[in-house]
């Protein structure tokens, strides 16, 4: 038995439904009762897809005018904040993270659309202080203040909406590095990409940080740490060396301290803080790799590939491809008939 024609076969089912369609259109035509029904349904699904548009525009409403609300009310805290800094307080803008993919002066096409490209975090930030100096400001000075402190609130801006100065300091050690690359130096490891932004820059204080010292930092942390529930909420920390828990809020109030209740009504909850009794006894002659199943590959650098010429290329006695050096390309050989 030959196979049907699917093609005709649903042909013929398309037309026998434009012509049913077709039928019952003019019935609906000529019987004004049973128009006036199906323009009623008509009208009601539109209506009911109009007020579904509705609702759905009224509930995107509110979150984009939350959206936009805490974006100026970040924005207007934190500047207020910077035009009424106390002599003895510090802000620090500060940007987690941005990364730079190392690179070379002379690369082959396999490294450049390959994988095997390492990057360098970019922590930026920036220090708003209302401390006046006769000389130039050292690391260690930053390193002595921190002894010192007493009180610190960390404030987080609207998602998508972080841009400032820290993305300039980023911009210009991004640019200088990839200036250096153009006139021939090859950033290839960590270490050489600080030296060379030492070098280059003298306005921006650059510090290395080794895995030693992330190390130290993570072994700190306690091993068993309680989630705080709606983090994502959270916009400002605040801390006190008086209070022994770190208080958390849904929006930055700068007129309310940690030991007190927000009269605004910001607050979000707290945590406790951790004593050093809870942390873990750091050895600072401890270093271990921080994955256990990759070793850090920090420091090597492979060598750049040797650009073999075609005219570098020679063909010996025996008939076979060698790379041979220039000056002895010119000699001749007798080839066997």
């Amino acid at each position: 038995m030959p196979p049907k024609n699917i093609k005709a076969v649903e042909n013929r089912r398309r037309a026998q439904q434009r012509e049913c369609k077709k039928r019952k259109y003019l019935e609906i035509k000529n019987d004004p009762e049973l128009l006036a029904i199906e323009q009623e349904k008509r009208r009601i699904r539109y209506k009911k897809r109009k007020e579904e548009a509705i609702t759905q525009f009224e509930a995107d409403l509110i979150a984009f005018f939350n959206h936009v609300h805490k974006i100026n009310f970040q924005y207007i805290g934190i500047k207020t904040l910077k035009n009424n800094l106390p002599v003895q307080e510090a802000l620090l803008h500060v940007d987690f993270s941005e990364n730079y993919a190392l690179k070379f002066a002379e690369e082959v096409q396999a490294f450049h659309f390959g994988g095997s490209r390492q990057q360098v975090s970019l922590h930026t930030s920036v220090a708003y202080t209302h401390n006046f100096t006769s000389g130039v400001v050292t690391p260690m000075s930053y390193c002595t203040i921190f002894i010192k402190l007493k009180k610190n609130t960390w404030n987080y801006s609207e998602a998508g909406h972080g841009k400032g100065a820290p993305d300039g300091v980023g911009a210009v050690l991004k640019r200088t590095a990839d200036r250096m690359t153009l006139f021939g130096k090859d950033i290839g490891t960590y270490d050489q990409f600080c030296d060379i932004l030492m070098q280059n820059i003298n306005n921006i204080i650059i510090k290395k940080v080794d895995e030693k010292e992330i190390i130290a930092k993570e072994r700190l942390i306690p091993k068993t740490l309680k989630p705080f529930k709606g983090t994502l909420s959270v916009y400002q920390v605040l801390w006190d060396s008086s209070v022994p828990m770190t208080v958390l809020r849904q929006l930055s109030c700068f007129d309310c301290n940690a030991d007190m209740k927000c009269i605004h009504g910001y607050d979000l909850g707290n945590v406790p803080n951790y004593s050093h009794g809870n942390i873990e006894n750091i050895d600072p002659n401890y270093v271990a790799p921080l994955s256990k199943s990759v070793n850090s590959k920090q420091g090597t650098q492979n060598p750049n590939k040797r650009i073999v010429i075609l005219s570098d290329i020679k063909i010996k006695q025996s008939n076979s491809l060698y790379i041979g050096d220039y000056e002895d390309q010119n000699q001749n050989f007798n080839t066997n008939p």
